[in-house]
């Protein structure tokens, strides 16, 4: 028979045994850390001051913005995936989270071929 013992390590001292999983926020970016018992209260009291300074963040304000695919007026999908197949390198012309389920033009390519190719304004 065999055991397996799974030791967590202090990201801050690899020679001492974490004791706490502590996961923060910032920037909008949440952030985990494996801590010992002395590292997690030093950790805590540098953070106290802004703590007790701040205020709860609605759930909206902790979730990063949802950007849309929405095609550029006078563009279709085709004429993109075109375009962005022709440069170099070439940009991405399938949405990762929807391969396999249809094309979609991920936002980021769609947002360079709008910029490289800007509307004629009517000046009136």
């Amino acid at each position: 028979m065999e055991e397996v013992i799974v030791r967590l390590m202090d990201d801050l001292d690899p020679t001492q045994e974490a004791r706490h999983v502590v996961i923060f926020g910032v920037n909008g970016r949440w952030r985990r850390i494996d801590l010992t018992a002395e590292h997690k209260e030093r950790l805590e009291g540098l953070l106290e001051p802004f703590v007790k300074a701040s205020r709860p963040a609605a759930e909206a304000e902790t979730k990063p913005p949802q950007r849309t695919s929405r095609p550029a007026a006078g563009s279709n999908s085709a004429t993109i995936w075109d375009w962005a197949r022709r440069q170099t390198p070439p940009l991405p012309v399938q949405s990762p989270k929807r391969r396999g389920k249809g094309f979609e033009v991920p936002y980021e390519t769609r947002l360079a071929y709008e910029q490289a190719h800007p509307k004629e304004r009517k000046v009136s």
